[in-house]
């Protein structure tokens, strides 16, 4: 019902001929959110919420062929006539993102759990036993400082546009964190509620690291040049950072990203030939999955690299028309990306990586991400929380800084992909330059 007033009002305005076209996409949010500080559950800093919002964006075209862009609320429908006088001061001309589609097939992705529903409902208090248990399980192991929480949210996204498109979906998160002293994290966000079991195989994981960094002794080796093995999260952030960043579309198409559009049509050989990055949105109650678009493309599994060289980058409607070619998957905040080996060899467990590592250290957070070069792909990293290997054995905890550049990183004839059952994106084993501070 929301989404069709929202509608209304856009359709109106164009039977009056003060718009010719429109595209509108349009969310509503339900959130229940609880959470523990130290010993204190939902107290003053951390109170359970139950909230509701309407957020979306709209793109229109006027009679003179210029657009305009803007975000939508429930402001907006209150004082459309302002809006509409506003958003027309705001025009512009840009052609190639002038995209309305007509009515569209999607594929049927299922992103929606109605065990989710029911806690933000009321009817089930899944949640609250939950941090519960997160709260337990940091007390057996004595963490002094706590911050836990755990959420369910639903969403219903509709598009609308004046050629005829109409389309909604209805999808679900649910998600928990605990944080055991700010040294490393025990979470996940699902479409589903998180299964006990799982729970307990990670909280396992993340505990036996926990108790390393937290009693054994502290290290400062000499500085040199070792392995580096960098934790899921921590590979994933950077490989983000430096690569995916680098196939956004925008960013190739004007010239802000180390490949350009010849490095694509050439097919450019960026990786390891034995290393491949896809996009699959079409997974069932995968978190990062979606039916369509924000701008109705559907859903579908995109090859971004294969084989190591570039396929296609990032694209939208409009940088797939201005790069002359086909609208691609789209990385969500949730989206893990699919990084997967040609040969088996390529991937090995943690037990395996920690044999093969005469010495290194295990990096299980980094800082300053952001403030690093995605285009060059050199980097000088900070890492906080780290253990120190030698001869296979974790001897104890230390704080590094790691330096070096991630491409020639991830092409190393010694680089490794390292499964983690628990993960779903793999750990790197790389080895670069690192420097030792004192504790």
């Amino acid at each position: 019902m929301f989404a069709q007033k929202f509608h209304k009002k856009f359709e109106n305005a164009k039977k009056k001929k003060i718009i010719s076209n429109y595209r509108i996409s349009i969310s509503q949010t339900k959130n229940y959110r609880i959470g523990i500080i130290n010993e204190e559950i939902a107290g003053v800093y951390n109170p359970i919420t139950l909230s509701s919002e309407i957020s979306g964006d709209c793109l229109v075209e006027w009679k003179n062929k210029l657009i305009s862009a803007a975000n939508l609320n429930n402001e907006t429908l209150r004082h459309f006539e302002k809006f509409l006088q506003d958003l027309k001061s705001l025009q512009y001309k840009d052609t190639a993102m002038a995209n309305f589609f007509p009515p569209q097939t999607y594929p049927d992705v299922k992103l929606y759990d109605e065990k989710v529903v029911d806690i933000i409902e009321g009817k089930e208090k899944i949640l609250l036993d939950l941090v519960l248990k997160l709260k337990k399980w940091q007390n057996k192991v004595k963490t002094k400082v706590k911050e836990i929480g755990a959420f369910a949210m639903c969403a219903e996204n509709a598009i609308f546009t004046s050629k005829g498109l109409s389309e909604s979906e209805k999808s679900t998160v649910c998600g928990y964190y605990s944080s055991y002293e700010e040294k490393i994290t025990l979470e996940d966000n699902l479409r589903k509620i998180p299964e006990q079991e799982i729970i307990n195989k990670k909280r396992i994981f993340i505990e036996q690291f926990y108790s390393r960094l937290a009693k054994n002794r502290k290290i400062k080796p000499k500085d040199k040049k070792m392995s580096v093995l960098l934790m899921p999260w921590v590979s994933e952030d950077i490989f983000s950072h430096f690569i995916i960043s680098n196939l956004d579309g925008s960013a190739v198409h004007n010239k802000q990203s180390c490949f350009s559009s010849t490095d694509f049509k050439n097919k450019k050989q960026i990786l390891r030939k034995d290393l491949s990055l896809k996009c699959d949105p079409t997974i069932d109650f995968n978190i990062g999955s979606y039916k369509f678009s924000g701008e109705g493309v559907a859903s579908q599994m995109t090859d971004f690299i294969k084989n190591g060289r570039l396929e296609t980058p990032i694209l939208d409607l409009k940088y797939a028309k201005l790069l002359k070619s086909k609208p691609t998957a789209i990385f969500s905040s949730q989206s893990t990306p699919i990084l997967t080996p040609k040969h088996a060899l390529l991937k090995i467990t943690f037990q395996e990586c920690l044999n093969i590592m005469e010495q290194g250290i295990i990096v299980f957070n980094i800082l300053g991400l952001h403030t690093q070069s995605s285009v060059s792909g050199d980097y000088s990293l900070p890492c906080p929380q780290a253990l120190y290997v030698k001869n296979s054995k974790i001897l104890g905890s230390t704080r590094a800084i790691i330096t070096g550049n991630l491409f020639d990183d991830i092409n190393q004839t010694n680089f490794q992909l390292i499964d983690f059952a628990t993960e779903k994106f793999p750990g790197f084993l790389i080895k670069t330059n690192v420097s030792f501070e004192s504790i």
